[in-house]
């Protein structure tokens, strides 16, 4: 992992576990970079969006409405050293053991339905993810009940699991910027 990729990750795990009252709104921002330094340029979303929709579909629609001002030439204009975007939101992890495939197909097919809540195992857990204009994906989760705090930062590759966080993300990154960004395996139109 580079320095830069070091030092998005330390800000993003920074903001997971900033001191906050929980179920609080998501937050959507873009990452900018001065130098070697990232900064979190958070973006004005109304509350009521948020109510809309689940959080990560309401960040599929705000990353296809850029895109779509984008295409006609009304892309917002992009922060000094605009170098990704972060999504902020609260939601239910279960936490099983990988090499038990049964408890990882349950696990699956709950997230699949979005139904994590109805598991009394569930935990609640604060997320941020982020993309970068290098195909790079963070994300970093801190759990309620423990105050443990989990961070990963993945290449983009080919047949990598991406999902409607990471594509809205690239999307946006994409659209203000008015640039390609590495494929993912499953898209939002661009």
């Amino acid at each position: 992992m580079s320095r830069i990729q070091r030092a998005i990750m330390g800000l993003l795990e920074s903001e997971v576990a900033r001191p906050r009252e929980w179920d609080g709104p998501p937050g959507l921002f873009l990452i900018a970079m001065e130098g070697a330094t990232p900064h979190l340029a958070p973006l004005r979303v109304p509350p009521f969006v948020w109510d809309a929709d689940r959080p990560p579909q309401v960040l599929e629609a705000i990353a296809e409405g850029v895109n779509a001002a984008a295409r006609r030439g009304r892309a917002p204009a992009p922060p000094q050293g605009l170098h990704g975007a972060a999504f902020f939101f609260e939601g239910w992890q279960l936490y099983n053991d990988p090499a038990d495939p049964e408890a990882m197909a349950r696990i699956h097919r709950l997230a699949g339905q979005h139904r994590l809540y109805t598991h009394p195992d569930r935990v609640e857990v604060r997320f941020i993810c982020a993309v970068d204009r290098a195909g790079f994906s963070y994300q970093a989760a801190l759990r309620r009940d423990t105050g443990e705090l989990d961070s990963e930062v993945q290449r983009n590759r080919t047949g990598q699991s991406a999902g409607t966080i990471p594509e809205a993300l690239d999307l946006l990154v994409a659209a203000i910027l008015g640039v390609d960004l590495p494929p993912r395996p499953s898209g939002l139109g661009a």
